[in-house]
């Protein structure tokens, strides 16, 4: 990710600040999204959505006015070679708005802890509203059936053990 992250900013991107946002989900999530690609797309929408939707507020401007812009990487396992299907998004940390027919880059002054705390918390509650809505979770967001029970059982139970952060043993 380092090499691609290098290629995008010093390469690609227009010379402004980027953040990286980085979005990790709950094991049951992980699960779903390891073999859903519609639950993934789904969610990895609504995570930069809720950047963009941010950022605009955060700006002033309007969807008609602004331009966002991000490249996700959507990496699927942990450092330890675990299943994590995870985003790392490359984030142009501001908004182009459009004035006249020309593009002005306005920069975001910055995040405050509030801000991430609220942003967080908007991100997790349309996740859980999405998935709720597509019948996959109950109310309190838990998994409402195993996906591979029917299909493979097997399968199920590996991408399961795969996903699962193994407890530390007492000495």
């Amino acid at each position: 990710m380092t090499a691609t992250s290098a290629h995008l900013v010093d390469k690609v991107f227009p010379e402004v600040v980027v953040r990286q946002w980085v979005l990790t989900l709950p094991i049951h999530i992980r699960y779903l999204i390891a073999y859903n690609k519609t639950v993934l797309n789904l969610i990895m929408n609504v995570f930069l959505k809720t950047i963009r939707l941010f950022l605009q507020h955060k700006l002033g401007l309007r969807k008609k006015q602004s331009h966002f812009g991000a490249v996700t990487v959507i990496q699927r396992n942990g450092s330890a070679l675990n299943l994590n299907p995870h985003f790392h998004a490359l984030v142009l940390d501001g908004l182009y708005h459009e004035e006249n027919g020309q593009l002005k880059w306005i920069s975001n002054p910055g995040l405050t802890d509030n801000d991430l705390v609220q942003l967080l918390r908007t991100i997790r509650l349309r996740i859980v509203k999405i998935i709720k809505r597509a019948g996959l979770v109950d109310e309190d967001a838990t998994l409402i059936a195993d996906p591979f029970a029917d299909d493979n059982q097997i399968l199920g139970s590996i991408t399961s053990a795969a996903i699962a952060t193994p407890q530390p043993t007492q000495l």
